[in-house]
């Protein structure tokens, strides 16, 4: 039986996506990986302005400078638009980060293009994103002294740097259960996942890694006042 060919939705963009995902659905071949890679960045060179990839790919390279991530275990997503994020492809190498290494992800995992691409912990990006709408960019990274606390009685003197707790709210340790996670998200903008890393939320993606900067710095004060 044939597939039947789907009604299109109204906006040009919607239509691009469903027409896209109406192909890829039709015409399986033995190639199916390298063309879902293909079919993956036709989709995302359409519906995501080359201004905004450049400008993710740039921010995104600032944090291995910053020390913020470590070698092809970080993660970064940022919301499109309803259902449709842009994300950096599984296993990226982040101080050689560009464009080509930023894929598209939605909120259905069988409607994703190629799913290989799509980030580890996806499923923890989307349970926060699904949860609240003002997070439209999350940032997992590895800082190194943020890394090294392990548990809520190893946070640092909020009076060494009253601004950051000011501006970032509570930070939470979690565990690795995207439940957990969302969950933990309502109350504050940082949360460690001991063995994995830290994720930062914000409304932008400056804005998250911004956040983590300016945490990082704060635990690493702490490190070099209590020696």
């Amino acid at each position: 039986m044939s597939r039947k060919r789907p009604k299109l939705p109204g906006t040009a963009v919607d239509r691009v996506s469903t027409t896209y995902h109406y192909l890829w659905g039709k015409n399986k071949t033995a190639n199916r990986e390298k063309e879902a890679k293909e079919l993956n960045r036709d989709v995302r060179d359409t519906l995501v302005p080359q201004e905004t990839r450049q400008e993710m790919a740039d921010i995104l390279r600032s944090t291995s400078e910053l020390k913020l991530s470590v070698g092809r275990i970080s993660e970064a997503s940022i919301r499109i638009r309803e259902n449709v994020y842009l994300v950096t492809a599984r296993g990226s190498w982040f101080h050689l980060l560009t464009e080509e290494d930023l894929v598209l992800a939605t909120n259905e995992r069988e409607s994703l293009i190629d799913i290989s691409q799509i980030p580890k912990y996806w499923d923890w990006h989307l349970g926060i994103y699904q949860a609240y709408d003002q997070i439209n960019a999350i940032f997992l990274g590895q800082p190194a002294y943020v890394m090294a606390v392990s548990n809520e009685d190893n946070l640092p003197d909020k009076e060494l740097m009253p601004f950051v707790s000011d501006l970032i709210g509570h930070i939470k340790m979690s565990n690795p259960d995207p439940e957990n996670i969302s969950r933990d998200a309502e109350d504050g903008k940082i949360i460690i996942i001991p063995g994995k890393g830290v994720l930062s939320l914000g409304e932008t993606l400056v804005q998250s890694v911004t956040n983590l900067d300016l945490v990082n710095r704060w635990f690493e004060i702490a490190h070099l006042a209590s020696n």
